[in-house]
């Protein structure tokens, strides 16, 4: 990823007045969220699992986690690079020096700090996985590299036993600071660690407060109440919109500058059983379907029910379309609601945009955002928020 490239082409639309407050660059955003998501990949060892599997779920959570961070710092980055623009008598400054100051700001930001934030989303993406293949009985322990680099504050940690079932690991989970190369391997019950104090332990141990949690369990990389970057842009930038701050167009204006594919059309309800049968192996069936990015989603029973019988304005028509929306969207947004994660797939056919939305990797509903043969552009406004985890254009 050019970053350069993207911060010079930022200060010369700064410079000219052209980006608005709260825009987040298209190029910088993806090109953060790619390079932390290629981390996340090498932490977790595979780009997508079964949906059976406990790291699909989580690797759902952790690309979440990864954008809206992407988003935060992209954020904050804006927010400095404006400041840029005045010397410190109060003056503009020129185009020249104010690409160059924007170039030396961005190269800390995606240089400096993104190697470490690469490494802490392989650390924690390790983590994580490691606390999924263990079961509760089990006896987990501490181990250092071993090496003269190991932290003597962690290496009070080393071999540090219990098991998997017990508290202490909701706080004391690798790994515990900025580069730690700590890892947990299985324990032993005569190596127990007994008579000890979590919160002692992570005082002794000076692990940061962002630090003190398990991202096996909470399934987040980076902090999003303790990290500097959300406190410095979503103070200000409570809930992300297409047009605020990704800039995208309306849906309306999306329709009249596009022309749309036909979505596939079922006669009768009949038709609709008789293909979710075949796909699913019965009415009371289910399959699964990787999305865009990997992750596996679930289409089971009670999907169907509320699609084809609980709804009354047809939308079984439009089911065979779902596998199309959800593998080639043309947008997908997410957003968090009591601890469950909430993904909506959105994709424009010739007549309305369709969408499947899911929450925590199984489809829960899809319907056209179409209200009196309209479109139902409300609708759809409201969901074009949050996280925005793909667009084609």
């Amino acid at each position: 990823m050019d970053f350069s490239a993207i911060c010079l082409e930022i200060a010369t639309k700064l410079h000219n007045a052209k980006i608005e407050k709260g825009h987040i660059p298209k190029d910088l955003y993806q090109a953060t969220a790619t390079q932390l998501m290629d981390a996340v990949f090498t932490g977790t060892g595979k780009k997508s699992f079964q949906y059976g599997d406990r790291n699909n779920l989580l690797l759902a959570h952790l690309q979440n986690n990864i954008y809206s961070f992407s988003a935060a710092k992209s954020l904050t980055e804006m927010k400095l690079f404006n400041e840029l623009l005045i010397d410190k008598d109060g003056n503009p400054k020129s185009k020249a020096q104010f690409r160059n100051d924007v170039a030396a700001t961005g190269a800390v930001f995606n240089k400096n700090y993104l190697a470490t934030e690469q490494a802490n989303a392989l650390a924690c993406a390790d983590a994580a996985v490691t606390w999924n293949q263990y079961n509760d009985d089990d006896w987990l322990q501490i181990s250092t590299v071993g090496d003269d680099r190991v932290r003597p504050e962690h290496a009070r940690l080393d071999k540090f036993t219990a098991k998997k079932s017990d508290p202490v690991w909701l706080r004391l989970w690798f790994p515990f600071d900025w580069g730690c190369r700590c890892v947990v391997i299985p324990g032993s019950e005569k190596n127990q660690t007994k008579d000890f104090k979590t919160s002692q332990m992570l005082t002794d141990a000076k692990i940061p407060e962002q630090f003190q949690r398990n991202t096996g369990i909470d399934k987040v990389v980076f902090d999003e109440e303790g990290h500097p970057y959300y406190k410095n842009s979503f103070n200000e930038q409570k809930e992300l919109r297409a047009d605020v701050n990704y800039g995208m167009h309306s849906v309306s204006k999306i329709y009249a500058d596009n022309i749309f594919p036909a979505a596939e059309k079922l006669e009768s309800k009949g038709d609709a059983n008789s293909w979710w049968a075949d796909t699913a192996g019965s009415l009371k069936g289910h399959f699964d379907v990787a999305d865009h990015s990997g992750i596996s989603v679930r289409f089971d029973n009670v999907f169907r029910v509320h699609v084809m019988e609980d709804n009354k304005d047809r939308r079984f028509k439009i089911i065979t379309n779902l596998e199309d929306i959800v593998t080639d969207p043309d947008e997908v947004w997410s957003i968090k609601e009591n601890g469950k994660l909430i993904n909506t797939y959105i994709k424009y056919y010739e007549d309305f945009p369709y969408t499947v939305q899911t929450e925590d990797c199984r489809a829960f509903t899809m319907y056209a955002y179409e209200h009196k043969a309209k479109l139902n552009e409300q609708s759809i406004k409201m969901d074009r928020r949050g996280i925005l985890l793909f667009r084609k254009n």
